[in-house]
């Protein structure tokens, strides 16, 4: 048996040249056009991005909206607010990664980011996009402990106490007082 990441699969149908990939196996059958490829490889699992800490309104306001809902969703853990920069197409989004103690797909995360952004955050034309990753608390173990080392907004919940725990550079770093007049 051969694997094959969306980008992989990509590279096989521009090297040959033809313009629909026909993918078989045990379970059954796909066809894939070149533009579903090229769409999973830049922004798919396995698709390369750049994470970073991001101050844009919309991923505080997200933030903030998470501390006040995520006590909802028992099996929600922890979850990361970045920014996101896919290295393919440069595009920068926002991303939030859910580490959820239930197998995936989580309907816990799902419903998550419903309830965020049908009735917290609102996007408009000019806000960036937003997405989610679940992620398992097991299965996805190193993936969390890079995110806990990259330094974004974390909203971390422990559904037996209640206790929501915010970690956040703009709480880190405050801003620096003001300078005193000296002619005063």
């Amino acid at each position: 048996m051969v694997q094959c990441d969306a980008a992989r699969l990509r590279d096989i149908l521009e090297k040959t040249g033809v313009a629909v990939l026909g993918v078989r196996s045990g379970n059954g059958q796909a066809i894939f056009r070149e533009q579903v490829l090229r769409d999973w490889a830049t922004y798919g699992p396995g698709a390369e991005m750049k994470l970073g800490w991001s101050t844009d309104p919309v991923a505080v306001a997200l933030r903030d909206a998470l501390v006040r809902r995520v006590r909802e969703f028992p099996a929600v853990r922890s979850v990361w607010v970045a920014q996101v920069r896919w290295r393919a197409s440069g595009e920068e989004h926002l991303m939030l990664h859910v580490a959820v103690d239930e197998d995936l797909p989580s309907a816990s995360a799902h419903r998550l980011m419903q309830i965020l952004l049908r009735e917290e955050v609102k996007l408009g034309q000019g806000h960036p996009k937003v997405g989610m990753l679940a992620l398992n608390t097991t299965t996805h173990a190193e993936s969390i402990a890079e995110l806990d080392r990259q330094g974004l907004d974390t909203v971390r919940h422990d559904p037996e106490s209640g206790r929501v725990q915010v970690i956040s550079r703009e709480y880190d770093d405050p801003p620096t007082a003001p300078a005193k007049d000296a002619t005063a």
